[in-house]
């Protein structure tokens, strides 16, 4: 086992090895291109992030949470109603949103793939569950219901364990 381990250590080594020697010794080529600036719209606030649509329109984000239209001839729509709220602040806005999550789900999958071995499974899933809470209205209505099913077990172990000190002050 300890050799086949110290073989698989030596052949990755090798590998990262030899893709740094051949990977400095590739040049880069320059290509030169001309680029076409034109003005598409005006009055967007920050503009973030652009999907193309098949008829030819733009969804654009802002940075300040807004979702916007600009269609093919350069009309600016007005903010979409419904997107949820963001905090933005540098490098945030909808960009957060995703982030959060997706490393909320991933926590969440990762406490259910160790729930069948022993350990803190469920405690993982529960710490996953409040990251996707923190930008999600549905996670955090199911969280605010979980923690009003354990109020009442929360309050009963606090007077169990006072019961049990006192029986064994006397």
């Amino acid at each position: 086992m300890i050799l086949k381990l110290k073989t698989v250590i030596a052949l990755i080594t090798l590998l990262i090895g030899s893709s740094l020697f051949f990977s400095s010794a590739v040049q880069a080529q320059r290509i030169q291109t001309e680029f076409d600036v034109r003005l598409v719209a005006e009055g967007l606030k920050f503009p973030w992030g652009m999907a193309f649509m098949p008829d030819g329109n733009v969804l654009v984000t802002e940075k300040i949470g807004q979702l916007r239209i600009i269609t093919p001839d350069g009309r600016v729509s007005e903010p979409i109603k419904g997107v949820p709220a963001v905090f933005f602040q540098q490098q945030g806005g909808l960009l957060r949103k995703v982030l959060i999550l997706t490393l909320g789900s991933l926590v969440v999958l990762l406490g259910i793939v160790l729930m069948p071995l022993p350990g803190p499974g469920l405690l993982i899933v529960f710490i996953g569950a409040t990251l996707i809470a923190e930008e999600s209205e549905v996670a955090a209505r199911l969280l605010d219901r979980i923690d009003l099913r354990l109020q009442p077990l929360n309050r009963r172990w606090k007077r169990w364990r006072a019961e049990r000190r006192r029986k064994r002050k006397t």
